[in-house]
């Protein structure tokens, strides 16, 4: 008579089982203590098995959009949005880039400046301070004009085009608001709403504190002002203390 017995690994051929499986584990791309939890029980293999994925895809993400390690390890992961990602890269870059530029520089470009009352001065900056600036006027009179009271600046190349562009609002140009003086007081856009617009390619409709209306897209993005580029490409700078309101048009 005889009797089935159930086999039972000697610790011999136990251990040669969990080195297999360690050897296995290790050619999956674990590495040794993390092969060794896994045998061992303490950790499941799908835990290693989507931290090895993730760690591919952000060496692929790194790769491919230039993203700082631990950026690139939250998309992988799914904490992070990739596109959102990708656009605050864009307006940082966009920010550093233009962040200092204006058209109070001085410098040969010849400029055609509308100041608050309607007058228009066109000319070429020589000095400038913190809140004013000289412009020598196309005859060689120095002109000194205050930073606030400027609406709007553009080549002397695009003005006759802009006259033909530029529309009005009504309620504004017939009782035209004056120079906001204190900065808490101006129309507030973020950098984040109007790099939005840029980024999108959103046409907008800008309306001056006068009342000139422009609407085109923007192109620029700078501290104290903002380019348009209108139809016909004529390249418009407003000074971002000079606006009453700015409005997508889609």
């Amino acid at each position: 008579m005889s009797t089935n017995r159930e086999h039972v690994d000697s610790p011999e051929e136990a251990l040669d089982a969990r080195t297999k499986r360690v050897d296995e584990l290790i050619a999956m791309g674990l590495n040794r203590d993390q092969a060794l939890a896994v045998v061992l029980g303490r950790r499941e293999l799908n835990y290693y098995l989507k931290r090895l994925a993730a760690k591919a895809k952000q060496r692929t993400l790194e790769r491919q959009y230039g993203l700082a390690p631990s950026v690139a390890m939250q998309v992988a992961l799914g904490q992070a949005d990739l596109e959102l990602v990708l656009m605050r890269n864009r307006r940082a870059a966009h920010l550093a880039e233009h962040r200092e530029v204006s058209v109070f520089t001085p410098g040969e470009r010849q400029l055609v400046f509308g100041v608050h009352g309607g007058a228009w001065h066109k000319g070429r900056v020589r000095q400038v301070a913190a809140y004013e600036f000289q412009l020598e006027l196309v005859d060689g009179e120095m002109l000194t004009l205050q930073k606030r009271d400027v609406k709007i600046a553009l080549d002397e190349v695009d003005a006759r085009q802009f006259r033909r562009l530029l529309k009005r609002d009504a309620d504004l140009s017939e009782a035209p608001r004056t120079p906001v003086l204190r900065p808490q007081d101006r129309l507030k856009i973020s950098d984040r709403r109007w790099f939005g617009w840029l980024d999108g390619i959103v046409p907008v409709r800008v309306t001056t504190l006068e009342g000139e209306v422009l609407e085109g897209r923007v192109v620029s993005i700078a501290r104290y002002e903002v380019v348009l580029v209108l139809k016909r490409d004529v390249h418009v700078t407003l000074l971002r203390h000079a606006l009453a309101a700015v409005d997508p048009l889609s």
